[in-house]
């Protein structure tokens, strides 16, 4: 149906199994090592079309070499009929047509979503910002779906069978594809230039039926699996025998207890604490990953960390395997604060899971109960009204987790001037000391333990009553005015 309402020739849009084989060689997908600093996978929380997304992503000049506008705008076309005819006959489905389409299109033979993982395994931001709009779109259609336990098969190369020996750690960082049945992959397994490998799955998502496999295939099940970005497996020595094709693996891989991406829910902490060599200049780099505030946030990533010759960004991902949970716990912080925008973005991370900000705040907590900073970040994030259960249980909002900041560091000028900024005019915070402070003092409070930051006085001269004078905690009595010249005194580009 899909391609008489195109008028297009079979041969343009058929599925050959060579392109399952292609979504399905593990070795394309490979990380070794993981990528040293994270990059920002998804920009926006509001989700584009397909259309606009597959545009951006042909601005990659390694993809409009490979494919021409035309003929990628056929198969966007082709998905989008595809996803509505799907959804015209399946009206139970959580997905929407966007989605749908995403997932489809992924599936046809072209070279984006090879490109989309090549782009992904370099852990460069700027080669892979064409395609954040569409990995976004992609991973958010699977993270919808329901993973589950399943045994699959997949490829490796011959040529690279050899490095997959027992005990050997194989992180999807792509999208990869697999299949219960492995005489889908007869033409490449009688080549002699693949293997074929079993895959023990935890978190496998079914997508037979959005794919190109819902046209050739349509009576098998579990024809086109997806393994999400962040998958861990561990190759184990006995090969596993295959579905009764007649093909025998070479390579049997266990999937970690380790949950991939999915739909972005909070995960569990994640270390290798034992492959990090300590540095005696850790310290010093948690200390600054940890020195940060609502001012900084998005503006760190690229900067040289004083006193060592290391930028944030790289020095947060340095410290996220350290055998220190405090340490660990700084990483996180860190590379939350990386991202510009709000918790719509997502972050590729040294072990290839995928998290939003405030899940790597949560993961803060979770390691180091008196990270401040972790606190005071997340309470940023969320919006009035919003709150978020943490690790221990206990649910907050703005206020309370701004609160806590002071609870857990006394001396962190941001949980007193986020405090304050939220507060009305005739409210009062009692802090643990037994002190009671209007949203004035707090302020006066955040500029006393950081006088460097403008934002502190830009605020405080916001709220100041016309015509009345404030004295600082250095003794200097200012304006309304002089509040402000002296926020520009502070940082000139602010």
């Amino acid at each position: 149906h899909v391609f008489a309402q195109l008028e297009l020739p079979r041969r343009t849009l058929q599925l050959p199994m060579d392109g399952l084989a292609a979504r399905a060689l593990v070795h394309e997908a490979v990380v070794q090592p993981a990528p040293a600093a994270p990059i920002v996978c998804a920009t926006s929380g509001r989700l584009v079309g397909l259309r606009n997304a597959v545009r951006e992503a042909m601005a990659d000049a390694d993809l409009h070499a490979a494919i021409t506008e035309s003929a990628m705008h056929e198969h966007v076309s082709a998905a989008l009929l595809f996803a509505r005819t799907h959804m015209q006959a399946h009206t139970s489905t959580v997905l929407r047509v966007e989605e749908i389409a995403a997932i489809h299109l992924y599936t046809l033979p072209t070279p984006l979503a090879i490109f989309m993982n090549t782009r992904l395994r370099e852990g460069d931001e700027a080669r892979f910002a064409p395609f954040r709009l569409y990995t976004t779109l992609l991973l958010v259609a699977l993270g919808r779906m329901t993973a589950q336990p399943l045994r699959a098969h997949c490829l490796v190369r011959t040529a690279d069978a050899g490095s997959l020996v027992e005990g050997r750690e194989v992180l999807l960082v792509g999208v990869v594809s697999a299949t219960a049945h492995t005489d889908l992959f007869a033409s490449e397994l009688q080549s002699g230039l693949c293997t074929l490998a079993t895959l023990n799955c935890t978190h496998a998502i079914d997508i037979t039926a959005l794919s190109c496999a819902a046209v050739d295939t349509p009576e098998r099940a579990h024809a086109e699996l997806a393994l999400l970005p962040g998958t861990r497996m561990r190759v184990v020595s006995t090969p596993a025998s295959s579905d009764g094709s007649g093909w025998t693996s070479t390579v049997h891989l266990l999937q970690l207890p380790h949950a991939p991406v999915g739909g972005m829910h909070r995960t569990e902490t994640y270390s290798e604490a034992s492959s990090y060599a300590v540095d005696p200049a850790d310290a010093s780099i948690a200390t600054q990953l940890k020195r940060t505030n609502i001012y900084f946030r998005g503006r760190c990533a690229d900067r040289q960390l004083e006193g060592h010759p290391i930028t944030y960004a790289a020095a947060a991902a340095r410290l996220y395997a350290h055998p220190d949970a405090t340490m660990r716990a700084a990483s996180r912080v860190g590379l939350a604060n990386c991202t510009k925008q709000a918790d719509s973005e997502v972050l590729l991370l040294p072990d290839g899971r995928l998290l939003r900000p405030c899940e790597l705040y949560l993961e803060a907590i979770a390691l180091d109960e008196n990270c401040a900073v972790a606190y005071n970040d997340l309470g940023c994030l969320l919006e009035t009204g919003e709150t978020i259960e943490l690790p221990d249980g206990r649910v907050m909002g703005k206020r309370a987790l701004f609160a806590e900041t002071i609870v857990r560091d006394p001396q962190c000028a941001d949980g007193y001037g986020n405090t304050a900024v939220i507060m009305a005019a005739d409210e009062a915070q009692r802090l643990a000391d037994g002190r009671v402070l209007n949203r004035q003092q707090l302020l006066l409070e955040a500029i006393r333990l950081s006088p460097s930051t403008p934002y502190y006085y830009s605020s405080l001269a916001t709220r100041l009553p016309a015509g009345q004078n404030v004295q600082l905690p250095d003794g200097r009595t200012m304006s309304h005015r002089e509040l402000y010249v002296e926020a520009v005194h502070r940082d000139p580009d602010d």
